[in-house]
């Protein structure tokens, strides 16, 4: 979509870069990031064995389709635009316990993780967001809740394997992260207890 958008025509049609700038009302721009810490000290080897320790930080957000409409349409009177704000953020902390080896050619391993849930928040429509434009004002209405949670708890597995050099020094290799993870966020958690006065004070 965007090498489409590199200079396009949105105005005229008999032009050769012409862009029908509605096909994109109905996209979803998200903005995704992901940040990662190995924690000094906690990632060790032996042999086929190895612990390791990460904290990662996983953030998306979304350009609402009512600002794209504006930007390329600008606001027809009466024209009902509906307003959706994509938005999640994720703090988790993975340690996990990993054993590889070999059979044959093919060289394998497999990783066990706890994760430690530290924050998350996301946002959620629970009513659906307009804005209307008419002849002497601009009104909005909608409603929106956002989830919070702080100390989850779970685990997940990482499977990975690799092949020995062959054709030149060509090695092919796929790995799945993650399988069966996710994380249970309880009111209770030890982690909660001791953290959430800090993180409401923060917040």
């Amino acid at each position: 979509v965007i090498n489409s958008l590199n200079g396009a025509d949105m105005e005229d049609e008999n032009s050769s870069k012409f862009f029908d700038k509605s096909m994109l009302y109905d996209s979803e721009l998200l903005f995704s990031s992901e940040f990662n810490l190995p924690l000094p000290l906690l990632n060790l080897s032996y042999k086929n064995f190895a612990f390791t320790s990460s904290m990662h930080v996983f953030s998306e957000i979304g350009m609402p389709q009512l600002l794209l409409q504006f930007m390329l349409a600008g606001n027809t009177i009466n024209e009902k635009i509906d307003f959706n704000l994509p938005l999640s953020i994720q703090s988790v902390q993975e340690t996990g316990f990993t054993y590889s080896n070999k059979f044959k050619t093919i060289h394998y391993g497999i990783t066990a993780k706890h994760l430690l849930g530290h924050y998350y928040a996301d946002l959620e429509m629970i009513d659906s967001a307009y804005f209307v434009t008419d002849t002497s004002s601009l009104r909005g209405s909608g409603g929106f809740l956002m989830n919070q949670g702080i100390g989850g708890s779970g685990f997940g597995l990482d499977l990975g394997i690799l092949t020995e050099k062959f054709l030149g020094g060509w090695q092919f290799g796929m790995s799945i992260t993650d399988l069966f993870g996710n994380i249970k966020w309880k009111n209770d958690s030890i982690f909660r207890e001791s953290l959430e006065e800090s993180v409401h004070a923060f917040l």
